[in-house]
Protein backbone atom coordinates (compact mmCIF):
# COMPACT_ATOMS: atom_id res chain seq x y z
CA UNK A 1 0.00 0.00 0.00
CA UNK A 2 1.17 3.54 -0.59
CA UNK A 3 2.19 5.52 2.48
CA UNK A 4 -0.92 7.69 2.07
CA UNK A 5 -3.20 4.68 1.98
CA UNK A 6 -1.41 3.02 4.86
CA UNK A 7 -1.60 6.26 6.84
CA UNK A 8 -5.27 6.69 6.26
CA UNK A 9 -6.16 3.11 6.74
CA UNK A 10 -4.12 3.02 9.88
CA UNK A 11 -5.93 6.06 10.88
CA UNK A 12 -8.77 6.42 9.33
CA UNK A 13 -10.78 6.03 9.33
CA UNK A 14 -12.42 4.76 9.98
CA UNK A 15 -14.08 1.92 11.19
CA UNK A 16 -15.94 -0.48 13.39
CA UNK A 17 -13.74 -2.05 16.01
CA UNK A 18 -13.58 -1.48 19.75
CA UNK A 19 -11.28 1.33 20.90
CA UNK A 20 -9.64 2.20 24.16
CA UNK A 21 -10.00 5.66 25.70
CA UNK A 22 -6.92 7.62 26.75
CA UNK A 23 -6.26 10.82 28.67
CA UNK A 24 -6.45 14.41 27.46
CA UNK A 25 -9.18 16.95 26.98
CA UNK A 26 -10.51 17.55 23.48
CA UNK A 27 -10.83 21.17 22.42
CA UNK A 28 -14.22 21.77 20.87
CA UNK A 29 -16.71 24.43 19.97
CA UNK A 30 -20.36 23.78 20.75
CA UNK A 31 -23.49 25.27 19.23
CA UNK A 32 -26.60 23.74 20.78
CA UNK A 33 -26.46 20.04 20.01
CA UNK A 34 -23.64 20.50 17.50
CA UNK A 35 -19.93 20.48 18.13
CA UNK A 36 -16.79 20.59 16.04
CA UNK A 37 -13.33 19.41 17.05
CA UNK A 38 -10.15 18.30 15.33
CA UNK A 39 -7.85 15.38 16.14
CA UNK A 40 -4.69 14.16 14.44
CA UNK A 41 -3.24 10.73 13.81
CA UNK A 42 0.50 10.29 13.31
CA UNK A 43 1.28 7.59 10.76
CA UNK A 44 4.35 6.17 12.45
CA UNK A 45 2.27 5.50 15.59
CA UNK A 46 -0.35 3.48 13.67
CA UNK A 47 -0.50 -0.31 13.59
CA UNK A 48 -2.11 -1.94 10.56
CA UNK A 49 -2.54 -5.33 8.98
CA UNK A 50 -3.02 -5.77 5.25
CA UNK A 51 -4.52 -8.65 3.30
CA UNK A 52 -3.40 -9.03 -0.32
CA UNK A 53 -6.43 -10.88 -1.71
CA UNK A 54 -4.81 -12.19 -4.88
CA UNK A 55 -1.27 -12.67 -3.52
CA UNK A 56 0.42 -10.48 -6.15
CA UNK A 57 2.32 -8.41 -3.57
CA UNK A 58 0.29 -5.27 -4.33
CA UNK A 59 -2.17 -4.46 -1.53
CA UNK A 60 -4.08 -1.94 -3.62
CA UNK A 61 -6.14 -4.32 -5.75
CA UNK A 62 -9.90 -4.93 -5.59
CA UNK A 63 -10.80 -6.88 -2.48
CA UNK A 64 -7.57 -6.14 -0.61
CA UNK A 65 -8.13 -5.22 3.04
CA UNK A 66 -6.48 -2.92 5.57
CA UNK A 67 -7.36 -2.94 9.28
CA UNK A 68 -5.72 -1.28 12.23
CA UNK A 69 -5.67 1.78 14.40
CA UNK A 70 -3.72 4.00 16.69
CA UNK A 71 -3.73 6.98 19.00
CA UNK A 72 -5.37 10.33 18.28
CA UNK A 73 -3.84 13.63 19.38
CA UNK A 74 -5.06 17.21 19.82
CA UNK A 75 -2.44 18.30 17.26
CA UNK A 76 0.72 17.03 15.60
CA UNK A 77 2.61 17.38 18.89
CA UNK A 78 -0.48 17.62 21.11
CA UNK A 79 -1.82 15.58 23.97
CA UNK A 80 -3.26 12.15 23.46
CA UNK A 81 -7.03 12.48 23.16
CA UNK A 82 -8.25 9.01 22.17
CA UNK A 83 -7.85 6.20 19.68
CA UNK A 84 -9.17 5.14 16.31
CA UNK A 85 -9.74 1.72 14.77
CA UNK A 86 -10.63 1.00 11.16
CA UNK A 87 -11.40 -1.76 8.69
CA UNK A 88 -11.23 -0.93 4.97
CA UNK A 89 -11.67 -2.87 1.73
CA UNK A 90 -10.45 -1.69 -1.71
CA UNK A 91 -13.54 -1.26 -3.90
CA UNK A 92 -11.93 0.58 -6.84
CA UNK A 93 -8.35 0.65 -8.07
CA UNK A 94 -7.17 2.64 -11.07
CA UNK A 95 -3.89 3.97 -12.37
CA UNK A 96 -4.45 7.29 -10.55
CA UNK A 97 -6.29 6.46 -7.34
CA UNK A 98 -7.60 3.82 -4.95
CA UNK A 99 -11.04 3.91 -3.29
CA UNK A 100 -11.75 2.03 -0.07
CA UNK A 101 -15.01 1.40 1.75
CA UNK A 102 -14.33 1.81 5.47
CA UNK A 103 -15.88 1.55 8.89
CA UNK A 104 -14.23 3.31 11.82
CA UNK A 105 -14.50 3.72 15.54
CA UNK A 106 -13.07 6.81 17.27
CA UNK A 107 -12.89 6.74 21.07
CA UNK A 108 -12.63 10.19 22.59
CA UNK A 109 -11.14 10.28 26.10
CA UNK A 110 -13.78 10.71 28.76
CA UNK A 111 -16.60 11.18 26.24
CA UNK A 112 -17.37 7.92 24.44
CA UNK A 113 -17.06 6.50 20.95
CA UNK A 114 -18.05 7.88 17.53
CA UNK A 115 -18.83 5.30 14.82
CA UNK A 116 -18.31 6.26 11.18
CA UNK A 117 -18.68 4.70 7.73
CA UNK A 118 -18.01 5.68 4.13
CA UNK A 119 -15.51 5.64 1.32
CA UNK A 120 -12.02 7.08 1.15
CA UNK A 121 -10.18 8.05 -2.00
CA UNK A 122 -6.36 8.03 -2.08
CA UNK A 123 -4.28 9.33 -4.92
CA UNK A 124 -1.35 7.18 -6.01
CA UNK A 125 0.84 10.16 -5.07
CA UNK A 126 -0.12 9.68 -1.41
CA UNK A 127 -2.77 12.34 -0.81
CA UNK A 128 -6.14 11.81 0.79
CA UNK A 129 -9.15 14.02 1.38
CA UNK A 130 -12.49 12.48 2.18
CA UNK A 131 -15.57 12.55 4.37
CA UNK A 132 -17.14 9.80 6.48
CA UNK A 133 -20.70 9.72 7.78
CA UNK A 134 -21.12 9.55 11.55
CA UNK A 135 -23.59 6.72 12.11
CA UNK A 136 -23.82 6.62 15.91
CA UNK A 137 -21.83 6.42 19.08
CA UNK A 138 -21.79 5.77 22.81
CA UNK A 139 -22.10 7.87 25.98
CA UNK A 140 -21.84 11.59 25.02
CA UNK A 141 -22.17 10.59 21.36
CA UNK A 142 -25.14 8.23 21.70
CA UNK A 143 -27.36 8.69 18.63
CA UNK A 144 -24.81 11.01 17.02
CA UNK A 145 -24.97 12.02 13.36
CA UNK A 146 -22.84 14.30 11.23
CA UNK A 147 -19.59 13.74 9.39
CA UNK A 148 -15.84 13.50 9.77
CA UNK A 149 -13.84 15.43 7.18
CA UNK A 150 -10.25 14.40 6.91
CA UNK A 151 -7.16 14.86 4.88
CA UNK A 152 -3.56 13.97 5.20
CA UNK A 153 -0.11 13.35 3.94
CA UNK A 154 2.04 10.28 4.35
CA UNK A 155 2.99 11.54 7.84
CA UNK A 156 -0.22 12.69 9.53
CA UNK A 157 -3.97 12.59 9.07
CA UNK A 158 -6.27 15.26 10.46
CA UNK A 159 -9.86 14.39 11.38
CA UNK A 160 -12.36 17.24 11.73
CA UNK A 161 -15.44 16.00 13.58
CA UNK A 162 -18.81 17.71 12.90
CA UNK A 163 -21.13 16.04 15.41
CA UNK A 164 -24.83 16.52 16.12
CA UNK A 165 -26.19 14.73 19.19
Amino acid sequence: MTNGLRSFAAMALVIALAAVATSAPVALSQNGNRETFTLTSIDKKEKTAEVDSNGDGDSEDLGDRDAGGGPLFTGKNGKRAGTQRHDCVVTKASQNDVVLTCQGSFTIKGRGTIEASGWIKFTRQGGVRSRLAIVGGTRDFSGATGHIAFGGTNKTTTFEFHVTH
